[in-house]
């Protein structure tokens, strides 16, 4: 389970990692390692989509001396469905997990396109497309790498919160072909992951609220990141 605790003011703009600076969290595997929070944001460069539905599989993490870490929920065999084309106006708060501290040299995305659903602008329209991978097959999973500058690599510290900021560039991994009766989207997804400080940009963070502290005026809410209705974390 992971616990978000912010301070209670719903209609302002959350600045990224705001809450992200006292939440607990917990699940992320087993180590005996101390461990950080690595507080996980999606974004997304929009192309020319009206709705673009993925799963997203797995996000996972390795170590400058080797060892794979796969984030929570997805260690547990959990997909997160992802309308990646509605992300364009700021941050989503996709995860907060207990994470080994260490250095981290790489991060890999890996994105499932089995029962994915593209739909394209076209002339004022959404239209449903048909999506192929390179080879002009049906898609299943594609997984992306990015490898940290070595001079900015992730750290996560014992005790304190890291940010991975991963934006989806959309327009950069899919082509649309309109030459046909239905458009077709041609996909080699590419994304852009990094180290990030905490900024002034907006976040959305959603959840179940678990209890609100009115002495403190913080409250603390259970994530469920998109479009989850069942798990929390």
């Amino acid at each position: 389970m992971t616990v978000v605790r912010t301070r209670r003011s719903p209609a302002r703009k959350l600045p990224a990692l705001a809450c992200a600076l006292v939440m607990l969290a917990s699940c992320g595997g087993s180590s005996n390692t101390p461990l950080g929070t690595l507080v996980v944001t999606l974004s997304d460069t929009s192309g020319d989509f009206a709705s673009y539905r993925v799963q997203i599989d797995s996000i996972s993490l390795t170590n400058t001396n080797g060892t794979v870490w796969t984030l929570h929920p997805w260690l547990a065999g959990v997909s997160e469905l992802a309308d990646l084309a509605a992300l364009t106006d700021g941050s989503e708060l996709l995860v907060a997990d207990a994470v080994p501290s260490g250095t981290y040299k790489s991060a890999t995305l890996v994105l499932d396109y089995l029962s994915a659903s593209v739909w394209v602008n076209l002339n004022g329209q959404a239209l449903a497309a048909s999506v192929v991978n390179s080879k002009g097959t049906a898609p299943t999973t594609s997984s992306v790498t990015v490898t940290f500058d070595p001079s900015d690599q992730l750290t996560i510290t014992s005790g304190k919160s890291s940010r991975l900021a991963v934006d989806i560039d959309l327009a950069a991994s899919n082509s649309i072909d309109t030459s046909g009766s239905t458009p077709k989207v041609t996909v080699q997804p590419y994304a852009v992951m990094r180290p990030a400080p905490a900024d002034a940009s907006s976040m959305r963070a959603r959840g179940l609220l678990v209890i609100v502290e009115s002495a403190s005026n913080d409250y603390i809410s259970n994530t469920r990141p998109l479009t989850d209705q069942s798990s929390a974390v």
